[in-house]
């Protein structure tokens, strides 16, 4: 039970984190097709980690534990997304030194709650001459190779679901 509260609760904080940057990459007026196939990739992942999260909570299906530690394995699935999320964020973050060590701790394993939610509240507030004046950081190739990377991330996602709930 104790596991499936901590799975659940990391599952929660990628969730929230993929919300924050998501709207940060909205703040964007620059990116137009580009900005709109990552966010529209990380909001479908989104809500394929709350499809998860939901199952791994459900206490009449014990054999999501398997599942949810195979997805939180090292190199698994939720590392693979966050490795991208990391990519994102490197781009989007100011080049603040101490902000960007807090994004990358808040991304470690195991993700703890209380970690994020403190890092999610430091986010500097954007003035909108601040968001005028932001440049979109990515290159179309990057981008197209991060969409590619978030639409893995959900195929695995969606199998994870699929195989438990045959």
């Amino acid at each position: 039970m104790a596991e499936t509260l901590g799975v659940a609760a990391s599952i929660i904080a990628v969730v929230q984190l993929a919300s924050v940057v998501g709207d940060y990459l909205m703040t964007y007026n620059e990116g137009g097709e580009d900005k709109n196939r990552l966010v529209v990739q990380l909001t479908n992942a989104k809500l394929m980690l709350n499809l998860v999260k939901d199952n791994v909570e459900d206490q009449r299906h014990p054999e999501w534990q398997k599942t949810a530690e195979i997805l939180m394995m090292r190199l698994g699935p939720l590392d693979q997304f966050n490795s991208t999320m990391e990519q994102i964020i490197e781009k989007i973050t100011p080049s603040h030194q101490s902000l960007r060590v807090a994004f990358r701790r808040a991304l470690s394993w195991p993700l703890v709650e209380s970690e994020v939610r403190a890092l999610l509240a430091s986010l500097p507030a954007l003035s909108m001459d601040q968001i005028q004046k932001m440049k979109w950081p990515f290159r179309r190739e990057k981008v197209a190779e991060l969409v590619r990377c978030l639409e893995w991330n959900i195929s695995l996602f969606t199998i994870a679901l699929q195989f438990n709930n045959a």
